[in-house]
């Protein structure tokens, strides 16, 4: 009899994950989106985009938190994962992008500014 069993997969993830509260969204120098969830070492952000713009590996990312409470700006990251919507319908040349984001070489300020972003505005995330 063979063993279908699967071994558990292993978390590729090195930091807990957590959600975010209403109206806290990420933001590079062309587009705003909906944080999905958020560690120390990345997010993952649903946007708006035009099968036309330009979308650039890496780049620097802001934090908001839309009640004002809260901006952090200017982080290193790049793009570790993408995934795409089929086009909207009123459109046919807008889509969601879903993108996987990892900070890099933060610095130890940025670090400490983002431990405290984290603890104002984030859930436990399911």
């Amino acid at each position: 009899m063979l063993n279908t069993a699967q071994a558990p997969q292993k978390e590729r993830r090195n930091h807990p994950r957590f959600g975010v509260k209403k109206n806290t969204m990420a933001f590079n120098s062309t587009t705003f989106g909906d944080i999905v969830n958020i560690s120390t070492g990345g997010l993952r952000m649903k946007f708006l985009l035009h099968r036309d713009d330009n979308f650039h590996p890496a780049f620097r990312i802001g934090l908001l938190s839309c009640k004002g409470d809260y901006y952090l700006d200017n982080l290193p990251c790049k793009v570790v994962q993408v995934k795409d919507s089929s086009p909207l319908r009123s459109s046919r040349s807008t889509f969601i992008r879903e993108a996987s984001i990892m900070f890099l070489n933060l610095s130890a300020d940025q670090k400490a500014k983002l431990a405290l972003f984290l603890k104002k505005n984030t859930l436990p995330y399911t």
